[in-house]
């Protein structure tokens, strides 16, 4: 009887050991992927200025003043303070030739402010502004969406099922049904500014009497989310 009991155990143990095995179904994995596109409605502008000179100290007030002038000049605008924001600030020094040949020591102060504006229609009349008030150098200029984060979250939505409807494709085609998703991860995501879609046009002589002369035109802003679903085949 002990023996019986003992071999039943053992079988027993033997079942429940090959039961993972048994239960574990194929599965297939596929990335889904989705794009949403929005009017831009922020810019970001990187602008500032950039002054050479052999006395160190002049290249440093100059740049202040110019700062200073530049900032005065976006608030009376209706920039808020919150929206201009120190980008860079370095000074270095490089050897150079005056006519006669002889060398020289010649210093660079840059200082450049990243602006957000939130009134996208006027980015090319604050360029202007900026010109006027001192500013001769124009890195970059961004678009982005405030609507970017909900726009993320449906993106991701449609990504999923983006995902289902390619493994649904796949499972019909491999003559099986498409089981319970057993994992999700995220691949990859993009959004906010853009630098493309954009026309840059900056006349050269920008007096105060002069019109505007900047040309700016925004593109769409895409918002992108890919992501990578594990689903169970069923037979």
């Amino acid at each position: 009887m002990k023996t019986m009991l003992k071999c039943a155990t053992i079988t027993l143990a033997l079942l429940l050991a090959a039961l993972p095995a048994c239960a574990e179904k194929p599965s297939i994995s596929v990335t889904g992927s989705a794009t949403i596109y929005l009017e831009a409605d922020l810019a970001e502008l990187n602008i500032g200025v950039r002054i050479k000179s052999e006395d160190l100290g002049a290249a440093q007030t100059e740049s202040a003043e110019k700062i200073a002038s530049i900032k005065a000049a976006l608030e009376a605008a209706n920039v808020q303070a919150k929206d201009i924001a120190t980008a860079e600030f370095s000074i270095y020094s490089y050897t150079d030739m005056d006519r006669n040949g002889a060398e020289k020591q010649v210093y660079q102060v840059n200082h450049m402010l990243n602006i957000t504006v939130r009134d996208i229609a006027s980015v090319g009349k604050l360029i202007d502004l900026t010109v006027q008030a001192g500013a001769n150098a124009v890195n970059s200029i961004s678009f982005t969406s405030s609507k970017a984060q909900e726009a993320y979250k449906q993106a991701m939505q449609q990504a999923v099922q983006d995902g289902r409807e390619k493994a649904q494709v796949l499972c019909e085609a491999a003559g099986v049904s498409l089981g319970d998703i057993q994992n999700i991860s995220f691949s990859s995501n993009e959004y906010g500014a853009v630098m493309n879609s954009r026309s840059f046009k900056m006349a050269s002589g920008v007096t105060e009497d002069a019109a505007a002369s900047t040309e700016i035109q925004s593109g769409s802003v895409s918002v992108s989310a890919s992501v990578t679903l594990v689903f169970e085949m069923d037979d």
